[in-house]
């Protein structure tokens, strides 16, 4: 089939799709094609069929699986008014098994019952396009507005193109949580990574310490930075022996340490005098800490760790000095900054940093 060069290509492959659908070409229950056969088909990149079939789901037409493919779930079109008026506000979030997650929508919930505002909560778990899918759908059910906890980031920069289009036409107001997305103008209330990375090498600065490492994923731009700026102000070196940025992190709210301890046994692995670390995350240190007592290293004697979350431990962990994010505090101001949106307010900082404070425990 020779390729479409229609500019709307995207709107032709989303029509042939449909109608198959809507014609019982794929009965419901079924499944669609893969996405490399329906590319070859209809002359198109599969990018192209992956953002028709994102809006077939939008639709309520299909529901997409990470395993299992791509399932027909209703064969006719519902668009237009509202299913349920709900006249509320909406948190979609990953999943509230994670502490800071759970602490935020804490905080989001608490300032919705002050201001007496009708709240739900949607989970997407670890599939990230599942957040494009609900929040186009939201809608329907007459919300208002919406608070993002996004795991786009993790994806592959495709991937996040494409829920950064959808986001940009979404029909209801967005406030993003605990991240920012580079390239879409949308609110935000975050931690300040920055102030995070700088106090914490300032505090091992100030327990003497001169071979300071720094490990993190390297999106954890924001705490890298506060680093080097501490170190640089310190007069000390960087040394990138000892600066380790995975590219790439997956969340597993079923495991969380099972690649946290498979980074944090490379990470000391490549350290050659090692005094003390700032990890960009409590769940890091955590790992480091554990890996360390297996290698034999005394903390904090041999080795200084600290983190940046403040999240609860398990009995018998070495307690940890960390950096107190705000997580309930940041809900609620997301809750603040979609309201006013919602009210027409004006948002001239589109991204608001919150600080935390450092917390001393014994591992440093």
């Amino acid at each position: 089939m020779a390729p479409l060069q229609s500019t709307t290509k995207l709107d032709e492959i989303f029509k042939i799709l449909e109608d198959r659908i809507l014609q019982g070409v794929w009965p419901v229950n079924g499944k669609i094609p893969p996405e490399v056969e329906l590319a070859e088909e209809l002359g198109c990149s599969r990018f192209t069929v992956s953002r028709a079939i994102t809006r077939l789901a939008h639709e309520g037409l299909v529901e997409r699986r990470t395993r299992t493919g791509t399932r027909v779930i209703r064969s006719n079109s519902q668009r237009g008014a509202a299913l349920l008026e709900l006249n509320a506000f909406a948190f979609v979030f990953p999943s509230d098994r994670h502490e800071g997650i759970a602490k935020t929508v804490s905080g989001f919930s608490g300032a919705a019952h002050q201001a007496s505002r009708r709240m739900v909560t949607l989970t997407t778990g670890t599939d990230f396009r599942k957040e494009a899918e609900m929040i186009t759908r939201l809608k329907e059910f007459d919300v208002k507005g919406v608070v993002l906890y996004s795991l786009a980031g993790c994806g592959t920069p495709e991937d996040q193109i494409n829920v950064l289009q959808i986001l940009g036409r979404s029909q209801v107001p967005i406030v993003l949580a605990c991240i920012s997305m580079p390239g879409i103008d949308l609110p935000a209330v975050i931690s300040d990574d920055f102030d995070a990375g700088r106090m914490m090498t300032d505090y091992l600065i100030g327990k003497g310490l001169k071979r300071i490492g720094f490990f993190g994923p390297g999106r954890a731009v924001g705490a890298l930075m506060g680093y080097q700026f501490a170190m640089e102000n310190a007069g000390l070196p960087v040394d990138p022996s000892l600066v380790n940025l995975p590219t790439t992190m997956h969340p597993n709210f079923e495991d969380a340490f099972a690649e946290p301890t498979r980074l944090a046994e490379a990470y000391l692995k490549g350290c050659r005098g090692l005094e003390g670390v700032v990890c960009s995350f409590d769940l890091l240190a955590r790992a480091l800490l554990r890996v360390a007592k297996k290698n034999g290293l005394r903390v904090p004697h041999d080795l200084k760790v600290v983190g940046v979350d403040d999240f609860a431990q398990d009995p018998g962990e070495i307690p940890l000095t960390t950096y107190h994010i705000p997580y309930e505090a940041i809900g609620r101001r997301a809750f603040e900054r979609l309201d006013e949106v919602v009210r027409g307010i004006p948002q001239p900082i589109p991204i608001e940093r919150i600080k935390g404070h450092v917390v001393v425990r014994e591992s440093a």
